[in-house]
């Protein structure tokens, strides 16, 4: 079964993706694929950081979504974000999104000699960001949702770089984020997938400090969907 492999998928790459300790890491934000008024998206799952994201996703009126995120993880790593969105229909199954809004978050990233922490750089930033999202849907024996996005925005941070027994370094940074996503999931009202995430950040100032991030994240959802209608999508023939 599709379920199955989807989990036996995340077990074997889970592992890869696991990030060290540091101040950004890529979001596992879910795409919703929006197709109604009155459509809620509700969203949980494990990420590797190891740690955890929630999300929901409202639709009051057609063509218009809210979608609030939050994710935490052991390694220091906290971030949230409200975004609003417009969705609409292409025809067959196939859907798209745009969502612009702001988030923030923090981190810790340690430094080490050997196996001695021997200081830290900690950071705090908030993005503004718009995503661009798509995806399609295909109704078998079970309801198979997949698609992407792509996520770009601009970084305003501050950082505490410390050593021990040296000052502190505070120092701000303006940086670019762009950050592509792919995602499959299946099911019915419960949906069960797999989302990877990318991201590249670009220092726009201060470029001979640093900007700790991880690049990769692979997460394990688990989504409910209420629907006030059945949506269209493309069916076996």
């Amino acid at each position: 079964m599709l379920i199955n492999r989807i989990l036996i998928f995340f077990s074997l790459f889970l592992p890869v993706c696991f990030t060290s300790c540091t101040v950004y890491m890529p979001q596992a934000v879910p795409v919703p694929l929006m197709s109604h008024k009155h459509e809620l998206h509700l969203s949980a799952g494990l990420v590797a950081g190891p740690g955890a994201m929630a999300s929901v996703c409202y639709s009051p009126v057609n063509h218009l979504a809210f979608q609030l995120y939050g994710s935490s993880a052991v390694r220091h790593v906290q971030y949230s974000q409200f975004a609003p969105g417009y969705y609409n229909s292409l025809g067959k199954g196939f859907r798209y999104e745009v969502f612009g809004g702001v988030g923030f978050g923090s981190g810790n990233y340690p430094k080490t000699s050997g196996d001695k922490t021997v200081g830290s750089i900690k950071g705090n930033y908030s993005l503004a960001f718009i995503q661009l999202n798509a995806g399609g849907s295909y109704d078998g024996r079970l309801l198979v949702e997949y698609g992407g996005g792509v996520k770009t925005g601009i970084f305003d941070s501050r950082f505490l770089d410390a050593l021990d027994l040296q000052p502190a370094e505070q120092y701000s940074m303006k940086a670019m984020l762009l950050e592509p996503s792919v995602f499959i999931r299946t099911g019915r009202f419960v949906m069960v997938g797999l989302q990877f995430n990318y991201s590249y950040i670009g220092k726009l100032s201060n470029v001979q400090h640093a900007f700790p991030h991880a690049e990769t994240m692979l997460a394990f959802t688990l989504g409910f969907h209420f629907r006030g209608k059945k949506m269209p999508v493309s069916r076996r023939k």
